[in-house]
Protein backbone atom coordinates (compact mmCIF):
# COMPACT_ATOMS: atom_id res chain seq x y z
CA UNK A 1 0.00 0.00 0.00
CA UNK A 2 1.43 3.47 -1.23
CA UNK A 3 1.75 5.14 2.33
CA UNK A 4 2.62 8.82 0.64
CA UNK A 5 -0.50 10.40 -1.35
CA UNK A 6 0.08 12.83 -4.36
CA UNK A 7 0.46 16.28 -2.28
CA UNK A 8 -2.68 18.32 -2.97
CA UNK A 9 -1.76 21.38 -5.72
CA UNK A 10 -1.24 24.58 -4.15
CA UNK A 11 -3.54 27.46 -5.35
CA UNK A 12 -2.93 28.81 -9.05
CA UNK A 13 0.03 25.90 -9.54
CA UNK A 14 0.17 22.86 -11.82
CA UNK A 15 -0.73 20.21 -9.73
CA UNK A 16 2.74 17.60 -9.65
CA UNK A 17 3.62 14.85 -11.58
CA UNK A 18 3.00 11.62 -9.92
CA UNK A 19 5.97 9.89 -8.49
CA UNK A 20 6.89 6.64 -9.43
CA UNK A 21 8.01 5.14 -5.80
CA UNK A 22 6.58 6.15 -2.62
CA UNK A 23 8.82 9.37 -1.17
CA UNK A 24 11.53 8.11 1.19
CA UNK A 25 11.30 9.98 4.52
CA UNK A 26 13.72 12.92 5.48
CA UNK A 27 17.22 11.64 6.78
CA UNK A 28 17.94 12.42 10.68
CA UNK A 29 19.85 14.99 11.35
CA UNK A 30 23.02 14.44 13.56
CA UNK A 31 22.50 13.62 17.06
CA UNK A 32 18.95 12.67 16.70
CA UNK A 33 16.93 9.70 15.88
CA UNK A 34 14.51 10.01 13.24
CA UNK A 35 10.87 8.01 13.19
CA UNK A 36 8.48 7.91 10.92
CA UNK A 37 4.91 7.94 11.90
CA UNK A 38 2.76 5.89 9.78
CA UNK A 39 -0.26 3.09 10.70
CA UNK A 40 1.28 0.29 9.71
CA UNK A 41 2.23 -1.38 12.38
CA UNK A 42 0.43 -2.19 15.46
CA UNK A 43 0.38 0.41 18.31
CA UNK A 44 3.18 0.90 20.30
CA UNK A 45 5.70 3.08 21.96
CA UNK A 46 9.44 2.38 21.46
CA UNK A 47 12.76 4.43 22.92
CA UNK A 48 15.27 3.44 20.52
CA UNK A 49 18.67 5.00 21.32
CA UNK A 50 20.74 5.78 17.87
CA UNK A 51 24.96 6.88 17.73
CA UNK A 52 25.60 10.23 18.99
CA UNK A 53 22.56 10.26 21.35
CA UNK A 54 23.23 10.48 24.98
CA UNK A 55 20.59 8.87 26.65
CA UNK A 56 18.20 11.73 28.10
CA UNK A 57 17.59 12.26 24.55
CA UNK A 58 17.65 8.58 23.37
CA UNK A 59 14.90 8.35 25.76
CA UNK A 60 12.91 10.97 24.53
CA UNK A 61 13.51 9.54 20.40
CA UNK A 62 9.74 7.65 19.92
CA UNK A 63 8.58 5.16 17.75
CA UNK A 64 5.18 5.53 17.27
CA UNK A 65 3.15 3.22 14.76
CA UNK A 66 -0.81 2.72 15.19
CA UNK A 67 -2.59 0.09 13.86
CA UNK A 68 -4.86 0.06 10.59
CA UNK A 69 -7.06 -2.49 10.56
CA UNK A 70 -8.31 -4.17 7.25
CA UNK A 71 -11.18 -1.85 7.68
CA UNK A 72 -9.13 1.43 8.10
CA UNK A 73 -6.96 0.42 5.21
CA UNK A 74 -9.80 0.08 2.94
CA UNK A 75 -10.63 3.83 4.16
CA UNK A 76 -7.45 4.62 3.59
CA UNK A 77 -6.99 3.17 -0.19
CA UNK A 78 -10.48 5.23 -0.47
CA UNK A 79 -8.23 8.83 0.80
CA UNK A 80 -5.81 7.73 -1.93
CA UNK A 81 -8.59 7.79 -4.42
CA UNK A 82 -11.05 10.28 -3.42
CA UNK A 83 -10.42 13.91 -4.78
CA UNK A 84 -8.32 13.12 -7.71
CA UNK A 85 -10.27 13.90 -10.75
CA UNK A 86 -13.86 14.09 -11.91
CA UNK A 87 -15.63 11.32 -12.06
CA UNK A 88 -14.30 9.78 -9.17
CA UNK A 89 -16.82 7.79 -7.24
CA UNK A 90 -15.46 6.99 -3.97
CA UNK A 91 -15.82 9.45 -1.41
CA UNK A 92 -13.57 9.81 1.39
CA UNK A 93 -14.94 9.19 5.20
CA UNK A 94 -13.74 12.18 7.71
CA UNK A 95 -12.44 11.39 10.59
CA UNK A 96 -14.56 11.95 13.58
CA UNK A 97 -11.88 12.56 16.42
CA UNK A 98 -8.08 13.23 17.08
CA UNK A 99 -5.35 12.83 20.17
CA UNK A 100 -2.18 14.42 20.62
CA UNK A 101 0.85 12.62 19.82
CA UNK A 102 3.52 14.60 21.38
CA UNK A 103 5.85 17.48 20.66
CA UNK A 104 8.72 16.73 18.40
CA UNK A 105 10.29 18.08 15.53
CA UNK A 106 8.80 16.75 12.07
CA UNK A 107 11.29 16.02 9.00
CA UNK A 108 8.61 14.45 6.80
CA UNK A 109 9.06 15.86 3.63
CA UNK A 110 7.35 19.33 2.85
CA UNK A 111 6.07 18.29 -0.23
CA UNK A 112 3.61 15.67 1.00
CA UNK A 113 1.83 18.38 3.53
CA UNK A 114 -1.11 20.52 2.92
CA UNK A 115 -0.67 23.58 4.54
CA UNK A 116 -3.76 25.93 6.29
CA UNK A 117 -2.24 29.30 5.14
CA UNK A 118 -1.95 28.27 1.37
CA UNK A 119 -4.92 26.68 0.83
CA UNK A 120 -6.97 28.88 2.63
CA UNK A 121 -8.09 31.93 1.86
CA UNK A 122 -6.95 34.96 3.64
CA UNK A 123 -10.74 35.94 4.66
CA UNK A 124 -11.52 32.81 5.41
CA UNK A 125 -8.51 32.17 7.88
CA UNK A 126 -9.55 31.36 11.87
CA UNK A 127 -6.95 32.07 14.76
CA UNK A 128 -5.38 28.79 14.92
CA UNK A 129 -5.61 25.78 17.58
CA UNK A 130 -5.71 22.47 17.24
CA UNK A 131 -8.99 22.34 16.48
CA UNK A 132 -9.36 24.59 13.44
CA UNK A 133 -6.31 22.28 12.11
CA UNK A 134 -8.10 19.62 12.81
CA UNK A 135 -11.47 20.91 11.03
CA UNK A 136 -9.15 21.61 8.08
CA UNK A 137 -7.66 18.42 7.64
CA UNK A 138 -10.45 15.46 8.99
CA UNK A 139 -12.10 16.09 5.53
CA UNK A 140 -8.78 15.62 3.15
CA UNK A 141 -7.93 12.79 1.47
CA UNK A 142 -4.68 10.64 2.09
CA UNK A 143 -4.47 12.42 5.73
CA UNK A 144 -4.04 11.11 8.65
CA UNK A 145 -2.02 12.87 10.89
CA UNK A 146 -2.06 16.72 11.65
CA UNK A 147 0.68 19.80 13.43
CA UNK A 148 0.13 23.02 14.69
CA UNK A 149 3.43 25.45 16.10
CA UNK A 150 4.51 28.81 16.38
CA UNK A 151 1.19 29.56 17.91
CA UNK A 152 -0.82 30.21 14.66
CA UNK A 153 0.61 27.36 11.63
CA UNK A 154 -1.06 24.27 10.53
CA UNK A 155 -0.41 21.43 8.35
CA UNK A 156 -1.89 17.97 7.57
CA UNK A 157 0.19 14.99 6.61
CA UNK A 158 -0.01 11.75 5.39
CA UNK A 159 2.64 10.88 7.50
CA UNK A 160 5.39 12.51 9.95
CA UNK A 161 8.63 11.44 10.95
CA UNK A 162 9.34 12.66 14.23
CA UNK A 163 12.80 13.41 16.35
CA UNK A 164 13.26 14.74 19.90
CA UNK A 165 15.92 17.68 18.65
CA UNK A 166 17.37 19.06 20.73
CA UNK A 167 15.71 20.57 23.44
CA UNK A 168 14.05 18.10 24.51
CA UNK A 169 10.26 16.93 24.07
CA UNK A 170 8.73 20.22 26.56
CA UNK A 171 10.10 23.02 24.22
CA UNK A 172 6.05 23.46 22.94
CA UNK A 173 5.57 26.92 24.53
CA UNK A 174 3.83 28.76 22.16
CA UNK A 175 0.67 29.73 23.24
CA UNK A 176 -2.35 28.96 20.57
CA UNK A 177 -3.83 32.30 18.58
CA UNK A 178 -7.23 30.69 18.68
CA UNK A 179 -7.31 29.52 22.09
CA UNK A 180 -5.18 30.86 25.15
CA UNK A 181 -5.57 27.91 27.34
CA UNK A 182 -3.59 25.68 24.14
CA UNK A 183 0.07 25.44 23.25
CA UNK A 184 0.45 24.98 19.31
CA UNK A 185 3.81 23.86 19.22
CA UNK A 186 7.25 26.14 19.41
CA UNK A 187 9.72 27.84 16.90
CA UNK A 188 11.07 24.50 16.20
CA UNK A 189 8.75 21.97 17.14
CA UNK A 190 5.08 20.67 16.57
CA UNK A 191 2.27 19.41 18.36
CA UNK A 192 2.10 16.48 16.63
CA UNK A 193 -1.89 14.72 16.70
CA UNK A 194 -3.37 11.58 14.77
CA UNK A 195 -6.42 11.71 13.75
CA UNK A 196 -8.97 8.57 14.18
CA UNK A 197 -12.72 7.40 13.66
CA UNK A 198 -13.59 6.41 17.14
CA UNK A 199 -16.03 3.72 15.79
CA UNK A 200 -13.58 2.02 13.53
CA UNK A 201 -11.73 0.60 16.71
CA UNK A 202 -14.83 -0.21 18.09
CA UNK A 203 -16.28 -1.98 14.73
CA UNK A 204 -12.64 -3.72 14.49
CA UNK A 205 -13.49 -5.22 17.97
CA UNK A 206 -16.92 -6.41 17.23
CA UNK A 207 -15.85 -8.00 14.10
CA UNK A 208 -13.29 -9.76 16.03
CA UNK A 209 -15.56 -11.00 18.48
CA UNK A 210 -17.79 -12.11 15.61
CA UNK A 211 -15.35 -13.72 14.02
CA UNK A 212 -14.22 -15.99 17.20
CA UNK A 213 -17.63 -16.86 17.25
CA UNK A 214 -18.03 -18.42 14.40
CA UNK A 215 -14.73 -20.01 14.82
CA UNK A 216 -15.42 -21.07 18.26
CA UNK A 217 -18.81 -22.56 16.99
CA UNK A 218 -17.14 -24.56 14.63
CA UNK A 219 -14.07 -25.77 17.12
CA UNK A 220 -16.92 -26.48 19.73
CA UNK A 221 -18.35 -29.35 17.10
CA UNK A 222 -15.18 -30.75 16.27
CA UNK A 223 -14.12 -30.88 19.74
CA UNK A 224 -17.69 -32.62 20.89
CA UNK A 225 -17.18 -35.31 17.72
CA UNK A 226 -13.76 -36.01 18.97
CA UNK A 227 -14.39 -36.28 22.75
CA UNK A 228 -17.43 -38.70 22.09
CA UNK A 229 -15.43 -40.59 20.03
CA UNK A 230 -12.37 -40.67 22.95
CA UNK A 231 -15.50 -42.09 25.33
CA UNK A 232 -16.36 -44.84 23.23
CA UNK A 233 -12.62 -46.02 23.33
CA UNK A 234 -12.01 -44.99 27.04
CA UNK A 235 -14.93 -46.98 27.64
CA UNK A 236 -14.36 -50.13 25.77
CA UNK A 237 -10.42 -50.43 27.00
CA UNK A 238 -12.16 -50.49 30.70
CA UNK A 239 -14.44 -53.66 29.82
CA UNK A 240 -12.23 -55.96 28.29
CA UNK A 241 -10.02 -57.73 30.01
CA UNK A 242 -7.62 -58.88 27.82
CA UNK A 243 -4.52 -56.72 28.25
CA UNK A 244 -3.17 -57.51 24.47
CA UNK A 245 -6.88 -56.11 23.32
CA UNK A 246 -6.81 -53.16 25.92
CA UNK A 247 -3.35 -51.75 24.95
CA UNK A 248 -4.06 -51.59 21.94
CA UNK A 249 -7.18 -49.28 22.07
CA UNK A 250 -5.61 -47.45 24.55
CA UNK A 251 -2.92 -46.75 22.20
CA UNK A 252 -5.43 -45.34 19.63
CA UNK A 253 -7.15 -43.51 22.42
CA UNK A 254 -4.09 -41.74 23.60
CA UNK A 255 -3.32 -40.37 19.80
CA UNK A 256 -7.56 -38.63 19.82
CA UNK A 257 -6.79 -37.64 23.06
CA UNK A 258 -3.73 -35.32 22.72
CA UNK A 259 -5.55 -33.50 19.76
CA UNK A 260 -9.12 -33.51 21.68
CA UNK A 261 -6.84 -32.19 25.13
CA UNK A 262 -4.90 -29.74 22.68
CA UNK A 263 -8.24 -27.93 21.25
CA UNK A 264 -9.70 -28.12 24.90
CA UNK A 265 -6.60 -25.94 26.25
CA UNK A 266 -6.96 -23.63 23.43
CA UNK A 267 -10.40 -23.11 23.85
CA UNK A 268 -10.32 -21.69 27.23
CA UNK A 269 -7.33 -19.56 26.23
CA UNK A 270 -9.44 -18.22 23.16
CA UNK A 271 -12.68 -18.06 25.48
CA UNK A 272 -10.39 -15.73 28.28
CA UNK A 273 -9.09 -13.45 25.51
CA UNK A 274 -12.58 -12.79 23.97
CA UNK A 275 -14.09 -12.34 27.64
CA UNK A 276 -11.23 -10.06 28.59
CA UNK A 277 -11.68 -7.76 24.97
CA UNK A 278 -15.72 -7.95 25.44
CA UNK A 279 -14.65 -6.20 28.99
CA UNK A 280 -12.42 -3.41 27.45
CA UNK A 281 -15.03 -2.44 24.89
CA UNK A 282 -17.68 -1.78 27.86
CA UNK A 283 -15.55 0.37 29.74
CA UNK A 284 -13.03 1.73 27.64
CA UNK A 285 -13.73 4.87 26.17
CA UNK A 286 -12.22 5.74 22.58
CA UNK A 287 -11.41 9.30 22.10
CA UNK A 288 -7.82 9.01 23.42
CA UNK A 289 -5.06 7.04 22.41
CA UNK A 290 -4.65 4.84 25.90
CA UNK A 291 -8.29 3.93 25.56
CA UNK A 292 -7.50 2.96 21.67
CA UNK A 293 -4.48 0.69 22.56
CA UNK A 294 -6.13 -0.96 25.16
CA UNK A 295 -8.72 -2.04 22.94
CA UNK A 296 -6.06 -2.14 19.89
CA UNK A 297 -4.22 -4.90 22.09
CA UNK A 298 -7.10 -6.97 23.01
CA UNK A 299 -7.88 -6.89 19.65
CA UNK A 300 -4.67 -8.60 18.98
CA UNK A 301 -4.42 -10.72 22.17
CA UNK A 302 -8.26 -12.75 20.56
CA UNK A 303 -6.56 -13.06 17.43
CA UNK A 304 -3.15 -14.69 18.46
CA UNK A 305 -5.19 -17.01 20.71
CA UNK A 306 -7.94 -17.57 17.83
CA UNK A 307 -4.97 -18.96 15.48
CA UNK A 308 -3.41 -20.93 18.10
CA UNK A 309 -7.39 -22.64 18.92
CA UNK A 310 -7.95 -22.78 14.92
CA UNK A 311 -4.79 -24.33 14.46
CA UNK A 312 -5.14 -27.26 16.57
CA UNK A 313 -8.91 -27.96 15.63
CA UNK A 314 -7.84 -27.97 11.91
CA UNK A 315 -5.31 -30.92 13.51
CA UNK A 316 -8.05 -32.85 15.05
CA UNK A 317 -10.84 -32.16 12.22
CA UNK A 318 -7.93 -33.44 9.45
CA UNK A 319 -7.58 -36.80 11.89
CA UNK A 320 -11.51 -36.96 11.68
CA UNK A 321 -11.60 -36.40 7.95
CA UNK A 322 -9.49 -39.29 7.53
CA UNK A 323 -10.75 -41.16 10.46
CA UNK A 324 -14.81 -40.13 10.12
CA UNK A 325 -17.06 -43.49 9.00
CA UNK A 326 -19.64 -40.81 7.92
CA UNK A 327 -17.21 -38.63 5.22
CA UNK A 328 -15.44 -41.94 4.14
CA UNK A 329 -19.28 -43.05 3.08
CA UNK A 330 -19.54 -40.32 0.90
CA UNK A 331 -16.05 -40.61 -0.26
CA UNK A 332 -16.90 -44.08 -2.02
CA UNK A 333 -20.58 -43.36 -2.48
CA UNK A 334 -22.13 -46.08 0.19
CA UNK A 335 -25.21 -45.17 0.67
CA UNK A 336 -25.69 -44.64 4.43
CA UNK A 337 -29.57 -44.90 4.17
CA UNK A 338 -29.14 -48.64 2.57
CA UNK A 339 -26.85 -49.44 5.19
CA UNK A 340 -29.57 -48.35 7.51
CA UNK A 341 -31.99 -50.56 6.27
CA UNK A 342 -29.50 -53.68 6.28
CA UNK A 343 -28.80 -52.68 10.30
CA UNK A 344 -32.39 -52.83 10.87
CA UNK A 345 -33.29 -56.54 9.67
CA UNK A 346 -30.34 -57.23 12.21
CA UNK A 347 -28.88 -59.56 10.38
CA UNK A 348 -25.02 -60.00 10.11
CA UNK A 349 -22.49 -59.87 7.35
CA UNK A 350 -21.02 -63.43 6.34
CA UNK A 351 -17.63 -62.96 7.93
CA UNK A 352 -18.49 -61.54 11.26
CA UNK A 353 -16.70 -63.97 13.84
CA UNK A 354 -15.19 -66.38 10.97
CA UNK A 355 -12.87 -68.66 13.15
CA UNK A 356 -11.68 -72.48 12.30
CA UNK A 357 -14.26 -75.17 13.68
CA UNK A 358 -12.16 -76.36 16.33
CA UNK A 359 -11.38 -73.60 17.91
CA UNK A 360 -15.78 -72.65 17.83
CA UNK A 361 -15.89 -75.87 19.72
CA UNK A 362 -13.43 -74.83 22.37
CA UNK A 363 -15.06 -71.69 22.80
CA UNK A 364 -18.59 -73.24 23.64
CA UNK A 365 -20.22 -71.29 20.73
CA UNK A 366 -23.36 -72.29 18.78
CA UNK A 367 -22.88 -73.06 14.72
CA UNK A 368 -24.42 -69.43 13.40
CA UNK A 369 -21.33 -67.86 14.99
CA UNK A 370 -22.25 -64.67 12.84
CA UNK A 371 -24.75 -63.56 15.22
CA UNK A 372 -22.95 -64.01 18.10
CA UNK A 373 -22.92 -66.90 20.96
CA UNK A 374 -26.31 -68.20 22.23
CA UNK A 375 -25.21 -68.52 25.75
CA UNK A 376 -22.86 -65.13 25.99
CA UNK A 377 -21.49 -62.21 24.58
CA UNK A 378 -19.00 -62.91 22.33
CA UNK A 379 -15.90 -60.37 22.15
CA UNK A 380 -13.96 -60.87 19.05
CA UNK A 381 -10.88 -58.87 18.88
CA UNK A 382 -8.62 -59.32 15.36
CA UNK A 383 -4.74 -58.28 16.08
CA UNK A 384 -2.98 -57.43 13.33
CA UNK A 385 -1.24 -54.40 11.02
CA UNK A 386 -3.27 -51.53 11.47
CA UNK A 387 -4.43 -49.76 7.97
CA UNK A 388 -6.60 -47.45 9.35
CA UNK A 389 -9.52 -46.70 11.60
CA UNK A 390 -13.02 -44.50 11.07
CA UNK A 391 -15.47 -43.73 13.24
CA UNK A 392 -18.29 -42.57 14.20
CA UNK A 393 -20.71 -40.99 16.88
CA UNK A 394 -24.60 -41.28 16.75
CA UNK A 395 -26.75 -39.37 19.28
CA UNK A 396 -30.24 -40.13 19.23
CA UNK A 397 -31.48 -37.14 21.06
CA UNK A 398 -30.85 -35.86 17.89
CA UNK A 399 -32.67 -38.12 15.54
CA UNK A 400 -36.27 -37.19 14.77
CA UNK A 401 -36.83 -41.42 14.27
CA UNK A 402 -33.54 -42.91 16.65
CA UNK A 403 -32.93 -46.50 15.99
CA UNK A 404 -32.41 -48.74 18.33
CA UNK A 405 -29.11 -49.96 19.75
CA UNK A 406 -29.08 -53.39 18.28
CA UNK A 407 -29.91 -51.76 14.78
CA UNK A 408 -27.28 -49.17 15.00
CA UNK A 409 -24.71 -51.83 16.08
CA UNK A 410 -25.23 -53.94 12.78
CA UNK A 411 -26.01 -51.01 10.61
CA UNK A 412 -22.17 -50.13 11.89
CA UNK A 413 -21.03 -53.50 11.66
CA UNK A 414 -22.09 -53.48 7.65
CA UNK A 415 -20.31 -49.93 7.49
CA UNK A 416 -17.22 -51.37 8.43
CA UNK A 417 -17.58 -54.51 6.30
CA UNK A 418 -18.50 -51.99 3.33
CA UNK A 419 -15.77 -49.78 3.77
CA UNK A 420 -13.16 -52.95 4.16
CA UNK A 421 -13.99 -53.88 1.02
CA UNK A 422 -13.72 -51.01 -1.08
CA UNK A 423 -10.05 -50.06 0.76
CA UNK A 424 -6.88 -51.33 -0.34
CA UNK A 425 -5.08 -54.32 1.56
CA UNK A 426 -8.21 -54.43 3.59
CA UNK A 427 -8.56 -58.13 4.61
CA UNK A 428 -10.13 -57.69 8.53
CA UNK A 429 -11.40 -55.27 10.92
CA UNK A 430 -12.09 -55.09 14.41
CA UNK A 431 -15.64 -52.75 15.49
CA UNK A 432 -15.96 -51.48 19.24
CA UNK A 433 -17.45 -48.68 20.84
CA UNK A 434 -20.11 -47.58 22.98
CA UNK A 435 -24.18 -48.40 22.52
CA UNK A 436 -26.41 -48.58 25.00
CA UNK A 437 -29.60 -46.71 25.56
CA UNK A 438 -28.52 -45.12 29.01
CA UNK A 439 -25.67 -43.65 26.96
CA UNK A 440 -26.25 -40.00 25.29
CA UNK A 441 -23.61 -40.32 22.75
CA UNK A 442 -23.11 -43.67 20.90
CA UNK A 443 -19.89 -44.45 19.09
CA UNK A 444 -18.61 -46.90 17.09
CA UNK A 445 -15.11 -47.67 15.59
CA UNK A 446 -14.09 -50.08 12.33
CA UNK A 447 -10.09 -50.80 12.70
CA UNK A 448 -9.25 -52.45 9.41
CA UNK A 449 -5.95 -54.37 9.32
CA UNK A 450 -4.02 -55.68 6.26
CA UNK A 451 -2.51 -58.24 7.86
CA UNK A 452 -4.03 -61.07 10.76
CA UNK A 453 -1.62 -61.71 13.59
CA UNK A 454 -3.45 -63.10 16.49
CA UNK A 455 -7.76 -63.09 17.11
CA UNK A 456 -8.68 -62.67 20.85
CA UNK A 457 -12.11 -64.35 21.80
CA UNK A 458 -13.66 -64.36 25.32
CA UNK A 459 -17.17 -64.04 27.09
CA UNK A 460 -18.35 -60.87 27.53
CA UNK A 461 -20.98 -60.44 30.85
CA UNK A 462 -23.76 -58.25 30.04
CA UNK A 463 -24.97 -60.12 27.00
CA UNK A 464 -23.61 -57.51 24.52
CA UNK A 465 -25.94 -54.54 26.11
CA UNK A 466 -23.02 -51.77 26.40
CA UNK A 467 -20.08 -52.25 24.74
CA UNK A 468 -19.97 -52.67 20.96
CA UNK A 469 -16.40 -55.19 20.63
CA UNK A 470 -16.92 -57.33 17.72
CA UNK A 471 -14.75 -58.45 14.13
CA UNK A 472 -14.89 -60.16 10.98
CA UNK A 473 -12.16 -61.56 8.93
CA UNK A 474 -12.97 -61.41 4.90
CA UNK A 475 -13.66 -65.25 3.76
CA UNK A 476 -10.56 -65.31 1.05
CA UNK A 477 -7.92 -64.66 3.33
CA UNK A 478 -9.57 -66.51 6.11
CA UNK A 479 -9.34 -70.02 4.23
CA UNK A 480 -5.98 -68.96 3.01
CA UNK A 481 -4.13 -68.00 6.22
CA UNK A 482 -6.28 -69.57 8.85
CA UNK A 483 -3.68 -72.23 10.14
CA UNK A 484 -1.12 -69.45 10.30
CA UNK A 485 -2.96 -67.21 12.40
CA UNK A 486 -2.98 -68.08 16.31
CA UNK A 487 -6.42 -68.18 17.61
CA UNK A 488 -6.51 -67.08 21.50
CA UNK A 489 -9.40 -67.91 23.44
CA UNK A 490 -9.02 -65.40 26.42
CA UNK A 491 -10.03 -67.12 30.00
Amino acid sequence: MDLHPKPQPKPGKPAAKPANKPLAAAQPTPGTAAVKLTRKKPMQIVHSPSSGMNQSQAAQAVHFHAKLSAKRSSRKDEALKGGEGPGQDVKFLPFDGQFLVGCFEDNSPKETRLDYNELTPKEDRKPMSSEVCYEFCRSKPGMLFFAVYEGRKCYCAPYLTLNAGTGGEGQCEAICEGKPTEMCGGMHKISAYEMHRCGDTAEDAQKALEQFKEEEKKCEEIYEEGAGLLKGMDVTSDAIDVGAVRNAIQEMARDVNSKVSAVHNRMDDAEAASKELKEITKTVELDNLEGIRKVEGAIKKLKEEEEKYEKVCDVLDAHLEENSMGRQLKKFGIDAEAVKKLGLKETAPGPVHRMPEDVRVKLECDKDVKDGCDDFDLMYWVEGTNIGIKSEIYIPAEEPDPMKPANWKMAFLWKCFDMCQRTEGCVAADIYGQVDEKVKVWSGNCAMKSKIADVFMGKVKGKFSFTLDTGFILEQYFQQDKDSIKWVIAA
